[in-house]
């Protein structure tokens, strides 16, 4: 069987396409097939949990290119591949942006 998922975001339309199987039927609830692929039913604390992931996102992002001051040991590194950050006493990580380089004369 396959069913096919549309969700309205961000004023797209994408779509998934969900297949189940015989195999993936047998012995199982409705829930249990869902969820073996990946879906789960909203619970309240669910809601709950992405909400308060969601503000807490929201205010992290407000504050981009905010200058901050911390405690702790900080990690400074040349490749600019590398992520940058200081370890804060609390066992968190605090990310940061390189230094801007001097123009060269």
């Amino acid at each position: 069987m396959f069913i096919e998922l549309k969700a309205n975001a961000k004023g797209a339309i994408p779509s998934t396409t969900l297949r189940i199987s015989a195999a993936d039927i047998v012995g199982k609830t409705v829930g249990e097939i869902f969820a073996a692929k990946g879906f789960l039913k909203e619970t309240p604390e669910l809601i709950a949990a992405y909400d308060e992931t969601e503000a807490r996102y929201f205010d992290w992002r407000a504050r981009y290119g905010a200058q901050f001051s911390g405690t702790g040991t900080g990690f400074y590194t040349e490749d600019p591949n590398s992520s940058l950050g200081i370890r804060t006493g609390h066992g968190k990580m605090s990310s940061c942006s390189p230094p801007a380089a001097a123009p060269r004369a």
